[in-house]
């Protein structure tokens, strides 16, 4: 599926398991990333993807991931610390979701 979307030779670069309880706990800040790749040198995000493989039912209630339609279209966005988190700079955020 992967080779369909990107065209081109595809390679695993990272596996990454989280666990976040149902309405525990704190939220992940918004990040974009490709945000995350550039810092580690893959600067061509037109042939990288991300996958997720929810094993839970996922709601707004109990806390699902949210997409921002469109937003691999911006470009790269600025990202920076908050807390103990990485996420995206809430200025560059912003443009985002008004376009």
């Amino acid at each position: 599926a992967a080779r369909r979307l990107i065209g081109s030779p595809i390679y695993h670069f990272h596996t990454k398991v989280m666990l976040k309880e149902p309405r525990v706990g704190g939220t992940w800040e918004w990040h974009q990333d490709f945000g995350y790749w550039y810092q580690v040198g893959c600067l061509e995000p037109d042939k990288m993807l991300s996958a997720i493989l929810a094993v839970d039912n996922h709601t707004i209630e109990n806390g699902c991931m949210q997409l921002l339609s469109g937003s691999h279209r911006v470009g790269r966005l600025a990202h920076g610390v908050s807390g103990e988190q990485a996420g995206v700079d809430q200025e560059a955020l912003g443009r985002a979701v008004k376009r």
